[in-house]
């Protein structure tokens, strides 16, 4: 299409927004900037995320690929009701049981992991787990939260899944914390090429929390 219009470029069939960075077309790229460039200055909470595969012995590092969050979800809005607001979530809060549980005024979430697994299904803000957790460490680590520089206002997450016995290919990574003795899934990303991951090597995720 020669010169598009605002409305052609719009129009295109099988534009999606939700792909990996490196994976998009370029009138995709051009789109998510114009999206960026939107939001910048209205103090939107924006979550990224990279994940990498990382080489055991050398640290080098393949596979990257880099793109904002694809949805935080249900799960986080109540939370943050329920800890910065100090409003009872009340058999609301969906845990990754799929059972909807409360969340008192205040509460106190003891666990924050960093979950990884295999599934190839995309992200929606309504997800309550990941559709398929890989077992053990190599599905869940318990995260790193960094400090928040206090010039940008930014704090990293991280954590490495350990390497596994046998091959394995990941397509999907979330975030999943834990009130009392129920597990609340915050947000969840999806890649539909994957992160092909053997024996000697394993998956580094960080996610980026920045206020603007």
């Amino acid at each position: 299409m020669e010169n598009p219009t605002f409305n052609d470029i719009f129009a295109l069939d099988n534009l999606d927004l939700s792909k990996w960075n490196d994976e998009m077309s370029p009138t995709e790229k051009k789109l998510m900037e114009l999206f960026e460039r939107s939001k910048a200055g209205k103090g939107a909470i924006k979550l990224k995320v990279e994940v990498a595969v990382v080489d055991i012995k050398t640290g080098e590092r393949s596979q990257i690929k880099e793109k904002l969050c694809d949805v935080g979800t249900v799960q986080l809005m109540q939370a943050i009701c329920a800890t910065i607001f100090a409003s009872v979530q009340t058999g609301v809060v969906k845990d990754t049981d799929n059972t909807a549980r409360t969340i008192a005024s205040g509460a106190d979430f003891t666990v924050q992991q960093v979950v990884a697994g295999t599934a190839g299904t995309t992200a929606a803000v309504t997800d309550y787990q990941l559709t398929t957790q890989s077992g053990g460490t190599q599905g869940a680590q318990t995260a790193t939260i960094g400090v928040v520089n206090t010039s940008t206002g930014v704090v990293l997450i991280t954590a490495n899944m350990a390497a596994p016995a046998s091959e394995i290919t990941y397509k999907e990574i979330g975030l999943y914390v834990t009130a009392g003795t129920y597990v609340f899934c915050l947000a969840r990303d999806y890649n539909g090429t994957g992160w092909v991951v053997d024996t000697s090597h394993y998956l580094a995720v960080t996610y980026t929390l920045t206020p603007s």
